[in-house]
């Protein structure tokens, strides 16, 4: 019991696991199975480089940092994600909608096709321009 006791001490007061973590950790087994499948060393060294990094930031007592690291990946992670579900929804309406983004705000906009030159106004920003839809 003295052993679990040390190792909850050593814990308390650590930064411990977050989804950055998990995608570090992850990323660096993938890497792993694909240096074993086309034999490139240097891929082990960037996932040996990965798995360091997510150790260290589980255990560091650092935490106003971790979390600025963490809020930096979401922030991120929310620009890739919201640019392909933009795609894939101009992909699936290709056949029906005309895309557009405003000129002021660059916030996406959809017109229906065939309906001749219309006349857009940015519900975010109020602009209106002229499009063909």
């Amino acid at each position: 019991m003295i052993v679990w006791e040390k190792i909850k001490q050593f814990v308390r007061g650590r930064y411990g696991n977050d989804e950055l973590n998990r995608v570090l950790s992850f990323s660096a087994l993938g890497l792993c199975v694909i240096s074993m499948a086309v034999r490139f060393p240097w891929l082990n060294t960037l996932a040996l480089a990965l798995l360091a990094i997510s150790l260290y930031r589980s255990l560091s007592r650092n935490t106003h940092k971790r979390t600025q690291e963490a809020e930096i990946y979401f922030g991120c992670r929310i620009k890739v994600t919201s640019f392909f579900s933009w795609q894939i929804e101009k992909w699936k309406g290709r056949k029906t909608y005309r895309f557009f983004s405003c000129p002021i705000c660059r916030k996406h906009l959809r017109v229906p096709k065939g309906v001749g030159q219309v006349s857009i106004k940015c519900p975010r920003c109020g602009k209106k321009f002229l499009q063909r839809g």
